[in-house]
């Protein structure tokens, strides 16, 4: 999450934090959530389904690379890679059961509400571990023919319903 960053409308470049993105951008007169950068929209319906309340910045980033955890062992599932008996194919079935196994872990840490003691040392390693793993979803959403900017942030919009599991 950048700072400052949220209800940025991409046409006038309005800095309104307290934007809704239902509500109309007073510059350009269009719906907040046409206007802000995918990124910005998908923390805001984050945000609307709770997610972000109670949470100071880092917690909320802590948490988050867990939620990654578990989403990168639901994909993981999604795929058939390697084979239990197959020599060099073993280390790659393995290494997938161990992420999935991670993913389901990380998943129940991320719905415990207690114990979310966080810091981040480093800020700028963590931007450039975050930009590392944009690169690799852009690219494999690219190989199966997906916009995932597109899909995230319907997606997001359509889970604000949803609210905090």
């Amino acid at each position: 999450m950048t700072e400052n960053n949220e209800g940025l409308c991409l046409c006038c470049g309005d800095w309104s934090t307290d934007l809704d993105d239902r509500e109309m951008c007073p510059p350009c007169a269009k719906l907040a959530d046409e206007c802000m950068a995918p990124q910005t929209f998908v923390y805001s319906r984050v945000k609307a389904r709770g997610y972000v309340d109670g949470w100071t910045q880092e917690q909320f980033v802590g948490r988050n690379l867990f939620k990654l955890a578990e989403e990168l062992g639901e994909a993981v599932r999604c795929t058939h890679i390697g084979d239990y008996h197959t020599g060099a194919t073993h280390n790659k079935f393995t290494c997938a059961l161990e992420i999935i196994g991670t993913g389901e872990f990380a998943s129940r840490q991320f719905d415990e509400c207690q114990g979310w003691r966080v810091a981040i040392p480093d800020p700028d390693a963590l931007r450039s571990e975050l930009a590392d793993l944009q690169v690799v979803l852009f690219c494999a959403a690219e190989a199966l023919g997906l916009d995932i900017v597109r899909a995230a942030t319907e997606k997001a919009a359509r889970d604000v319903e949803r609210g905090v599991r």
